[in-house]
């Protein structure tokens, strides 16, 4: 699969998720399929990190879009166009690329800085309360720093994903989300067979704009009962 292919693959299975949580959050089959996106946006983060030509326009891309996704996140989440009590997952994956930055200058030198700056890192997204928050940044980092070790890989994404459902645990989310949450690990059947190449390059806008547009359409949807609750249960 191309990285196209993958990118694809993530905007599906995202736009499926947010159909579930916004209009059907009965409807725990869509949030199962969901559960794969995140995995595939965090290695998509590491392979642009990797062969981005300008890391500097590449994160400015992602903090531009990140803002422009908080209102419609907001709406979705808290019911008001702007909300402390969470940020949206494109924050989670700045920070995550940050925390890439931060490895590939100090870990050969300064292996405790370069940890310390990923424990940072960690803190700000639990601190600002950003989608998935630790857990995505040190997924999005795994996949860096295992590049070409699926074993390793594995193991690391399995560890991370059992300490993030036991943080749901502990925080008290319904037992039936955390039954689902791991088909998080199907998404390693794409990610195995990425080949690497970019593929094709139409509709990258697209891609960017995908994830506020969704949100703020579903938005106005579940607003203006354009569509029924659970009409196809």
């Amino acid at each position: 699969m191309t990285a196209f292919a993958l990118r694809l693959t993530a905007l599906i299975c995202m736009a499926i998720d947010q159909v579930g949580l916004v209009l059907f959050p009965g409807a725990l089959a869509l949030r199962a399929v969901g559960r794969i996106a995140l995995p595939l946006y965090c290695f998509l983060l590491a392979e642009g990190y990797r062969h981005t030509r300008s890391l500097r326009r590449y994160a400015l891309r992602l903090a531009v879009l990140a803002v422009l996704s908080e209102v419609p996140f907001d709406l979705v989440h808290f019911g008001v166009p702007l909300a402390a009590a969470g940020q949206n997952v494109l924050f989670t994956l700045l920070l995550a690329l940050l925390a890439m930055c931060c490895c590939d200058a100090l870990i050969e030198r300064r292996p405790l800085a370069a940890a310390a700056s990923v424990l940072l890192c960690c803190m700000a997204a639990m601190l600002l309360r950003t989608d998935y928050a630790a857990y995505g940044v040190l997924l999005a980092l795994s996949f860096y720093l295992f590049d070409g070790r699926p074993a390793a890989r594995t193991a690391a994404f399995a560890g991370l994903l059992a300490g993030y459902l036991l943080q749901l645990y502990a925080a008290g989310v319904p037992t039936d989300f955390l039954l689902i949450s791991p088909c998080a690990l199907l998404s390693l059947v794409p990610i195995a067979r990425y080949d690497g190449r970019p593929g094709s390059k139409r509709g990258r806008l697209l891609f960017y704009a995908a994830y506020p547009l969704g949100l703020a359409l579903l938005y106005l949807v579940r607003a203006l009962r354009l569509i029924p609750p659970y009409w196809f249960l």
